[in-house]
């Protein structure tokens, strides 16, 4: 069978959310995963949520004249052959890939291609692991542990003094953006929140497509030594001239090695062979189980094959990472650039400044946006401007903002010492 006409037979198979569901556990397919007809997967899934069940043929035909409705096929049949269609076209893509890599610089190709391949097997049995744990038995165990666990093991802090003290909190399963222009400070936004949770007993997995290792090393160090009570310098550590604070960097070192260090990870992708995608994300939070997973720069991954935009791409990459954290039960935590154009050069930016924004805007749970502060360089603005149950925010908070020492999120006065010369992200 051709992938176009499964594609075909499979959309036209689809009638109930459970259809949706099952299509999500089993084979870890959702709306973005039609290449040859993404609007029409669009309109199936929202329908088919809102209402209930497909629409009508007559309705159908109606949005879509030139799409040929097929009859519907056993569901269980056509889904599984669908989706071996589907592995073997990423798995061919791999290949052209790697052989393109190949005539370029063969040492780079052959690890490429063992790290795509290894994805798909781990995606596939995360694929059966999922669909076992449905199982009436594991469900009921997994309610006894959900009973048995500490009520506050399923509610994430901000890190950000008066949004927790306004109630805002995120759940597992929830995708939440931290919205900021270049050097305002979003990927350290990120690592606070990212700690505040760490020392509530969550475990961390970070992957940045942007920044090097030894930067967010040395941006970890410094938060998570100022919750620890270490006063640190990220300029001073970074150009290796930490002078009085070098003690304080020891002992730091040595305090957090008595940590349970395995739950604070980080993954660098940054100068890897091509963007990371969705699918490999996905592939990490399988294999690493975090409870909250941050993803630092989503502009730098690569889009679906299917994307026909930039925009089209960063939509479908926000509902995959939401699909992540709903399959992996954990809270994402993305950050993301301003549109530019219409962004304000100061104060808290709108959903409407979100680069890419409508399409990207309704795979959010929450939106988080920073911006500059009139109130010193050490402070910022903070606000909520968009968030799916329930009103925005209307209000904005200043916070303190000394990302060189890793002083982030209490709430800002109007005596701030004098500005650090780090480059903020």
């Amino acid at each position: 069978m051709e992938p176009e006409t499964a594609e075909r037979l499979l959309l036209s198979s689809l009638k109930t959310p459970e259809h949706l569901v099952d299509l999500g556990r089993k084979y870890n397919i959702d709306r973005t995963k039609f290449p040859y007809y993404p609007q029409i997967a669009e309109f199936l899934w929202d329908y088919i949520t809102q209402y209930g069940e497909s629409p009508n043929a007559e309705l159908f035909k109606g949005e879509f004249p030139e799409f040929d409705l097929a009859p519907g096929q056993e569901f269980s049949y056509i889904s599984e052959k669908y989706f071996d269609i589907h592995l073997t076209s990423q798995a061919n893509s791999y290949f052209y890939t790697a052989q393109k890599v190949l005539e370029e610089t063969p040492r780079e190709a052959v690890p490429f291609l063992i790290s795509r391949l290894q994805n798909l097997v781990q995606a596939e049995d995360q694929h059966q692991t999922v669909l076992d744990a449905r199982d009436p038995v594991n469900r009921l165990e997994a309610y006894r542990q959900r009973r048995d666990t500490a009520q506050n093991q399923s509610v994430f802090a901000t890190g950000v003094s008066p949004l927790d003290s306004k109630g805002v909190s995120f759940k597992k399963g929830q995708i939440v953006m931290i919205l900021a222009d270049t050097k305002v400070g979003k990927s350290y936004l990120a690592l606070k929140l990212a700690a505040a949770n760490y020392f509530e007993g969550k475990k961390i997995v970070i992957v940045s497509p942007e920044l090097s290792l030894e930067e967010l090393e040395i941006r970890s160090d410094v938060i998570l030594g100022r919750l620890l009570g270490h006063d640190l310098s990220y300029n001073a550590i970074e150009i290796g001239q930490a002078g009085p604070n070098e003690d304080a960097y020891e002992n730091f070192l040595k305090e957090w090695q008595g940590q349970d260090r395995k739950d604070w990870q980080i993954i660098n992708s940054a100068g890897n062979v091509g963007l990371i995608s969705a699918e490999e994300i996905s592939a990490i939070a399988t294999q690493t189980k975090p409870d909250l997973l941050v993803v630092d720069g989503i502009y730098q991954m690569s889009l679906p094959s299917h994307a026909r935009s930039i925009w089209e791409g960063a939509e479908a990459n926000v509902y995959s990472l939401k699909n992540v954290a709903v399959q992996n039960n954990c809270l994402v935590v993305i950050t993301h650039q301003t549109n530019r154009e219409g962004a304000k050069a100061e104060g808290v930016p709108s959903h409407t400044d979100v680069a890419h924004g409508y399409g990207v805007n309704r795979g959010l749970d929450y939106l988080l946006a920073l911006g500059q502060s009139d109130i010193s360089p050490l402070a910022r603005e903070i606000g909520v401007p968009l968030r799916r149950n329930g009103e925005p925010i209307s209000e904005t908070f200043s916070i303190q903002f000394d990302a060189d020492k890793g002083i982030i999120g209490d709430t800002a006065s109007t005596n701030l010492a004098a500005f650090s010369f780090d480059d903020i992200d």
